[in-house]
């Protein structure tokens, strides 16, 4: 069994309220990731995001493409809610195999 490696990434998370209810949640550095939330509060919105970049971030580990840093918290002008949403990455360690 290989050890697991554990990560954490911060990401920086825009919640704006929809008039109809509910919240549009996105994340500047994954531009393609928008959400349209029916969630009843922020705590909701909060999680629905959690498990988006988490999933996000398993689909890129998965193609092995780079995960990416967010370098300066980028800033938004919005009614909305902007919050830096922490989530763990576990990561099986590849050891070589001695042939």
């Amino acid at each position: 069994m290989s050890p697991i490696n554990v990560k954490e990434y911060f990401y920086t998370v825009f919640f704006e309220p929809n008039p109809s209810g509910g919240y549009t949640i996105t994340a500047p550095v994954f531009p393609d990731l928008e959400i349209d939330c029916e969630c009843k509060s922020l705590e909701e919105a909060r999680e629905v995001a959690r498990h988006a970049l988490k999933e996000y971030l398993g689909i890129l580990t998965k193609h092995h493409q780079p995960i990416p840093k967010e370098q300066n918290p980028p800033q938004k002008d919005t009614k909305g809610f902007t919050e830096r949403i922490g989530v763990y990455l576990f990561l099986e360690s590849v050891n070589p195999v001695n042939t």
